[in-house]
């Protein structure tokens, strides 16, 4: 004859929690598996890092090459006085 160990509520909700936090431990957080590891976190950060300079630089050179073709125009607007 087998005793089966009896256990009480506060057992079983430590059970209970134990359980539920080890699955959370498992479970891929914002996309990235959990065996991903800090270097390759971090490599994919300073990348994206690079390609928003590239994107800013490409914007800035946008934006001088506009404001130089509005100073022309307003240069030409002056000389005939309109």
């Amino acid at each position: 004859m087998r005793i089966k160990p009896k256990m009480d509520v506060k057992q079983f909700g430590l059970l209970l929690f134990l359980a539920v936090m080890g699955f959370l431990r498992v479970k891929p957080i914002r996309g990235e598996p959990v065996s991903t590891s800090r270097f390759d976190y971090e490599f994919k950060v300073l990348s994206k890092l690079v390609e928003l300079e590239t994107e800013q630089k490409r914007l800035r050179e946008t934006v001088d090459t506009q404001q130089t073709r509005i100073n022309e125009l307003q240069q030409q607007i002056e000389t005939k006085g309109l």
